[in-house]
C-alpha cells in the first residue's frame, strides 16, 4: 500500500516512492508491480497518480469492498 498524506501531494514525494520501490524490487529481481485501489470518486486523484507514474489499469472487481465500490488493479511492468 502506499499512501502520502495529503498535504505532502503534488510536492514529488509519491513519485519518489513508486522509484524507490521499482529499484529495491529490481535489485531483488522483480518484474512487476501491482497496486489496488478502490474505485470511488474520492480515490481518483490516486488514480490520477498511478496512471501518471506509468500504471495501467489491468483489472476491476465489481461491488468487491461494499456494493458499489470496486476494487481497481494497476500493474507496471519493472525492469
Amino acid at each position: 500500500m502506499l499512501w502520502i498524506k495529503e498535504e505532502k501531494h503534488k510536492q514529488g514525494y509519491g513519485s519518489a516512492l513508486v522509484a524507490h520501490v521499482e529499484k529495491s524490487l529490481v535489485d531483488r529481481g522483480g518484474r512487476l508491480l501491482i497496486v489496488e485501489t478502490s474505485g470511488l470518486p474520492e480515490f481518483e486523484s490516486a488514480r490520477i497518480f498511478y496512471n501518471k507514474v506509468g500504471f495501467t489499469q489491468e483489472a476491476k472487481i465489481k461491488d468487491f469492498f461494499t456494493a458499489g465500490e470496486d476494487k481497481l488493479i494497476y500493474t507496471k511492468p519493472i525492469n
